[in-house]
């Protein structure tokens, strides 16, 4: 008797149909099931991958803030850039050393997709006004935030927040919200230097940063990363700004390494999010929208 046929014997295609009917954090549990299976879930899991960076159906929304303008500091928008591609010719060939389908999960779990941030119209909460720069002067249609430093002060904070959401047809409610990021920033005085071009980068440094441990130095990073993981990154342009008549003059006589107060404006230019985050992020949202149907977040001018 002919031994009764098995799940893994189904050819490819066959066997990508019913694979595919698995949410993604299922999926992946395939993967170490054997090479059959492994070639497969790669296959679907890069296709996912690729999709959901670029879906119309769902938004980016980031708050990005200095702890003092939590209240005031408007939501954005992230307009969809690009993302991060491997070759495909990697699907059809085998590594001769280890007998393995390219490409692995490790090199998927790498790529990023890229926004652009832009502030929401319609719905923009108004900025207060900044200190030590006039209200006529601040930009109107680039997102950004001032970071203070005071005398000796070696960092300040932002928070940054994202979510995904999908918007209704108007445009005034979400459908559905999923929490995709959430976390405190320490933005350092020389790296803040270096990027506005105060001074050159330096030699590694020795200092405690980031809260856990030393750090190596990072004046030459251009992102700067919301978590510990590198799930998302923000990518500013830093520009010195003058003092103004409210803030203290500076000294004539300054010793060496002595910091004084200085004033930086982040201006956002780009968003980098970890693919793999923001596929499962989807699904989560695209679930709560099917668990809460009726149901939506109204949008509303404060």
């Amino acid at each position: 008797m002919d031994p009764l046929p098995t799940l893994d014997s189904l050819p490819n295609e066959l066997l990508l149909s019913i694979v595919s009917l698995l949410p993604t954090s299922q999926l992946l549990t395939l993967l170490g099931v054997n090479r059959h299976f492994y070639s497969v879930t790669i296959r679907i899991f890069y296709s996912r991958l690729m999709k959901a960076s670029s879906t119309p159906d769902h938004r980016v929304v980031l708050e990005c803030y200095t702890p003092s303008e939590k209240l005031t500091t408007p939501y954005l928008y992230n307009n969809y850039l690009s993302t991060d591609t491997l070759d495909l010719d990697d699907f059809a060939a085998d590594d001769e050393q280890d007998g393995l389908p390219k490409p692995t999960l490790g090199q998927l779990k790498g790529l990023y997709a890229h926004f652009k941030p832009v502030e929401i119209e319609g719905i923009i909460r108004p900025r207060l006004p900044r200190r030590g720069v006039p209200a006529h002067e601040l930009p109107t249609d680039e997102p950004s935030a001032d970071v203070y430093l005071d005398k000796n002060e070696s960092f300040a904070q932002l928070c940054t927040v994202a979510n995904i959401v999908k918007p209704s047809r108007t445009g005034d409610r979400f459908l559905s919200h999923a929490n995709m990021s959430k976390g405190v920033v320490r933005v350092w005085r020389d790296w803040l230097a270096v990027q506005a071009g105060d001074r050159p980068p330096t030699p590694p440094s020795t200092r405690l940063g980031l809260g856990k441990g030393r750090r190596s130095d990072r004046t030459k990073d251009t992102i700067l990363w919301a978590d510990a993981a590198q799930n998302m990154g923000l990518r500013f342009c830093v520009v010195k700004n003058e003092m103004g008549d409210d803030m203290p003059r500076q000294p004539v006589l300054v010793s060496n390494d002595e910091d004084l107060p200085v004033c930086y404006r982040l201006m956002l230019v780009e968003l980098s999010i970890r693919v793999t985050e923001l596929l499962l992020t989807m699904e989560k949202s695209e679930a709560q929208e099917v668990a809460n149907s009726g149901n939506a977040l109204m949008i509303a001018t404060i």
